[in-house]
């Protein structure tokens, strides 16, 4: 994403009063990804299962957010204000799970699992004010000039990953495997 706000290329502008130039970006994502496996083999023979599930999010937010007198003329009789802004957040949620059941003379169980998210948050926010000195661009406030660049990120992630593994038999063996991340 890219906002901007502002008076660019050779703008000029007079005002009564107070004059604000606000750009500001809010972008959200959010995700719930599951994946969930059921395997089950029961037999007077052999009963062999497997099980495998594997969930996956991956999030991006990169935004360009800037405010800003460029090249331009600006003549505020009050206060002039200049605000760039940036509040990314990220909401996710990972789940897996994996059940297996094996039942025989020979029973054997296998569950592997894996959830996994990325997420990032990042760009740039700025508020300026430039190229205004020996072009005949001119900014003059009748009040205070503040300029103001805050970017604030937030990554809200939950991740669970579960394996459950069940042998029955004269020989039994299970294995269950759970990997959760969360980048």
């Amino acid at each position: 994403n890219v906002i901007t706000a502002g008076l660019y290329g050779g703008s000029n502008v007079s005002a009564g009063g107070d004059v604000a130039i606000t750009a500001t970006d809010n972008a959200t994502i959010s995700a719930d990804v599951v994946a969930v496996s059921l395997s089950v083999a029961a037999g007077s023979g052999p009963g062999i299962s497997a099980s495998f599930s594997v969930s996956s999010a991956s999030n991006v937010i990169g935004t360009q957010t800037l405010a800003a007198i460029d090249t331009s003329s600006l003549d505020a009789e009050g206060a002039i204000t200049i605000t760039g802004a940036s509040a990314a957040e990220i909401d996710v949620l990972g789940l897996s799970a994996a059940i297996s059941v094996g039942v025989g003379s020979v029973g054997i169980g296998l569950s592997i699992t894996a959830s996994v998210v990325d997420n990032s948050v990042a760009g740039s926010v700025g508020a300026y004010i430039n190229n205004v000195d020996g072009t005949g661009s001119v900014v003059e406030a009748g009040g205070p000039v503040v300029i103001d660049a805050s970017q604030a990120g937030q990554i809200n992630a939950d991740v669970v990953a579960a394996a459950i593994s069940v042998s029955v038999g004269t020989v039994a063996a299970s294995a269950a495997v759970a990997v959760a991340l969360a980048e």
